[in-house]
């Protein structure tokens, strides 16, 4: 930072002053601050006019200098273009025709001595031509103080013809004639500036401090031309400090939203810096707002910026309201389920506002009150589980109020009970993707019409990985890991679980992501601590902030838009980027993965969350019921129409029952709690079951059954002859249909799949 005058020193009696002279630096305490050439917050380029060397802090691209001249050529009617082409670049002082003669130019191209000559020369034709013929009459003259002039001095203040009107001009515009800061203002002649001259002295701290906390750690690139407007405007107020209005008021009196985005920032960002470093910090302060700054609390890292409490109106319920809040927070709750659930108490007091005896005090909050509400949700939210996330919100505001004894007077029933909450029936469709509809999008001649790169890698993660599309696009930097074995993982933060996590990769991935932080390097030359794999693309001077989540989504649907997705039945299919992890659990169960490992790669606590991914497809299962085709002791298969509601449960039953009571020859059908009255092996009882595994052990079976009938033939036994007759019969009905039906079987698994 270059300082060209020193600031004079306010007072320190006051708290405000004094901690803004505290927290400025020395080097950006002055009048008019310049920050350092090329800092990436202010640096807006060279001017676009060709070999020009100016700052192009004005409007198209141009230094102030072009811009002054381009209003003066579109006057004419000029167009831009061929005015860019044939601007001469920023001018110089430039030396009189005269050869020899290096005074500065006054008029007619020639210095002040040879311009009254030649005046006085009547008769000698054009300046030009009259310069061609007579000599410079000296040529030993001091040269202009200003470096890099190459021109005489021309007064005694020891400048050129130029650099005087120049420093005439800023004598006139500081009020002091020191040649020395004449100079350094030459020196730094069109770089990005803020002239504070007449500010009143805590505004001129206040704006010192901005500027200082804006080039140490800004959201953005800004042009500081802007908010020397905004200082001019404040000046002309009258202002003696940004803290006599909020930034809202400002902004709106100021009109900068649309007109002067910088300035608007410089206002809203700027106010914050200042409030926060004269008020503090912390839960005092914050407590009794009714919006609360989370990165005030310590949240800075997460999406939600602020909570607010204006929607309840109600001092009583508000103050309920915040004490929940704060407690949520502080066990680790998120600040964006902390913010809908107060979102919810929004609802809930827009409820008994407008009731006929609305309550005054917590406690005349009644169970009725609450139980009408619950009842009364179905008319805007006819959805069962949007409703059951609404009464869930708060059953568990009141919970936590009888809990904590924040509100004695609460009547110990006025809670939400279980019969409050709506039924879901059933589990509804599962959400992950079939496969028709995954090889539509997963494939790299769909993925290459994502409109860019990091949207591209984006969707590839999350179709490979599982990853939530908020720790896909939040992934650090430096994101790729290896085992001891060179085996490359990806490593990302669960924010739903607030824990690291890893996902094995393979090495195509792995390769894909190494490009994208060749990328990202080539965009920030020097990493920071906090780089992301996927940075945003605007205010993101240091590339510490993530993609943001809206940006990703937009890009996602007018992605699935153009692909024109459609189900086997050729419907349109919407799909939310979430349904990729459900779809990658989904494969991942029907691929014969052990579901703890499943549980490991998506990093679930329970083992319940991933039990859920098992329900989501029932191919694997119906599969597994196909091979089955179990036959009984009669040679008929045991079959349940696919659409029947028992038939998930009845192949689970069997599962089980089929490991506990294996026969040598099938498996019992029967409850292990029941008593069997049937003898031998089975064959004449009709909860026996069988299948086609058991082939060679039947025939064996037949061939000793017959020899055992002709045995007891010859012998007389009838009643065996008998007995075992009926074996026979159903021996052979058995073996035909264990030949026969995997033929049949294997043809309904092909149509199936």
């Amino acid at each position: 930072m270059t300082t060209l005058t020193s600031a004079p020193a306010g007072p320190l009696g006051e708290s405000p002053l004094a901690a803004l002279m505290a927290a400025v630096r020395p080097e950006h305490r002055g009048d008019v601050l310049i920050p350092e050439a090329c800092h990436p917050l202010v640096d807006l380029g060279s001017c676009r006019v060709p070999d020009c060397s100016g700052v192009a802090t004005a409007g198209r691209g141009l230094c102030v200098a072009h811009a002054d001249r381009w209003y003066r050529a579109r006057r004419r009617g000029v167009v831009f273009e061929a005015w860019l082409q044939n601007c001469p670049p920023r001018c110089t002082p430039q030396a009189c025709l005269v050869p020899g003669c290096l005074f500065g130019r006054h008029r007619s191209q020639l210095c002040l001595n040879h311009h009254a000559t030649w005046i006085a020369a009547a008769g000698h034709g054009s300046a030009q031509n009259w310069a061609g013929i007579v000599q410079a009459e000296s040529t030993d003259q001091p040269g202009c103080l200003v470096p890099g002039c190459g021109l005489w001095a021309s007064f005694r203040d020891g400048f050129c013809v130029s650099h005087q009107g120049r420093f005439n001009a800023f004598r006139r515009r500081t009020g002091t004639a020191d040649r020395d800061a004449f100079l350094a203002a030459v020196a730094v002649a069109g770089r990005p500036r803020i002239d504070l001259t007449g500010l009143a002295p805590q505004l001129k701290l206040e704006v010192q401090y901005i500027v200082q906390c804006f080039l140490d750690s800004g959201p953005r690139r800004v042009n500081l031309t802007r908010w020397n407007a905004v200082v001019r405007a404040l000046h002309a107020r009258g202002a003696t400090s940004l803290l006599e209005h909020s930034a809202v008021e400002w902004t709106s009196s100021l009109r900068l939203s649309r007109r002067n985005p910088d300035g608007a920032l410089f206002i809203n960002w700027g106010h914050d810096q200042v409030d926060r470093l004269v008020h503090g910090t912390g839960w005092d302060r914050e407590y009794s707002l009714d919006t609360w700054h989370l990165d005030r609390l310590g949240h800075a890292t997460t999406g939600v910026a602020r909570i607010t409490f204006s929607k309840i109106p109600q001092p009583w319920l508000r103050g309920l309201a915040k004490q929940w809040a704060r407690h949520r927070l502080s066990i680790g709750v998120g600040p964006a389920g902390v913010r809908r659930g107060i979102g919810v108490l929004g609802q809930f007091s827009t409820y008994i506002t407008n009731l006929k005896d609305p309550p005054r005090d917590t406690g005349d909050l009644t169970r009725v009150m609450v139980q009408r509400w619950c009842e009364n949700l179905a008319l805007d939210h006819p959805e069962p589980r949007s409703r059951l996330q609404l009464i869930s919100a708060l059953s568990t505001f009141l919970r936590d109020v009888h809990r904590y004894g924040w509100a004695p007077e609460l009547a110990s029933t006025t809670v939400v009970f279980s019969e409050d909450f709506p039924r879901l029936h059933g589990t509804g469709p599962g959400r992950a993707l079939s496969e028709f509809v995954v090889a539509q999008i997963e494939s790299d001649e769909a993925l290459a019409r994502l409109t860019h790169p990091d949207h591209q890698l984006m969707t590839r993660i999350m179709i490979r990985c599982g990853l939530r599309a908020g720790d896909c696009r939040l992934l650090a930097f430096d994101c790729l890991v290896q085992d001891g074995e060179g085996h490359p993982y990806l490593q990302y933060l669960n924010h739903k679980m607030k824990r690291t996590a890893f996902m094995p990769l393979d090495d195509d991935l792995a390769s894909r992501i190494r490009d994208q932080q060749c990328t990202v390097l080539e965009r920030f030359d020097q990493p920071r601590p906090g780089l992301r794999l996927f940075p945003g693309h605007a205010s993101n001077p240091h590339g510490t902030r993530a993609y943001p989540a809206s940006g990703h989504r937009a890009a996602f649907q007018a992605w699935l838009a153009d692909l024109k997705i459609t189900d086997e039945l050729g419907q349109p299919v919407w799909i939310t980027p979430h349904q990729l992890r459900h779809t990658f659990g989904t494969r991942m169960i029907n691929r014969d993965v052990p579901q703890h490992i499943v549980q490991q790669l998506m990093d679930h606590t329970s083992a319940d969350m991933t039990a859920h991914y098992a329900r989501l497809n029932d191919k694997t299962i119906r599969d597994a019921w196909a091979k089955a085709q179990l036959i009984n002791a009669h040679g008929q298969p045991v079959e349940l129409d696919e659409d029947h509601p028992l038939a998930d449960a009845a192949w689970a039953r069997r599962g089980l029952d089929r490991a506990k009571q294996t026969l040598p020859n099938g498996y019992c059908g029967m409850p292990l709690n029941s008593p069997c009255e049937h003898a031998n092996p089975c064959l004449t009882c009709p909860m026996f079951i069988t299948n086609a595994d058991f082939l060679p052990q039947h025939e064996t079976q037949l061939k000793h059954t017959l020899e055992l009938i002709d045995i007891s033939r010859e012998k007389g036994h009838l009643r065996v002859v008998e007995k075992n007759q009926e074996i026979v019969d159903n021996l052979q009905r058995i073996i035909t249909a264990c030949q026969t039906r995997p033929t049949t079987i294997d043809q309904k698994a092909a149509d199936a799949c």
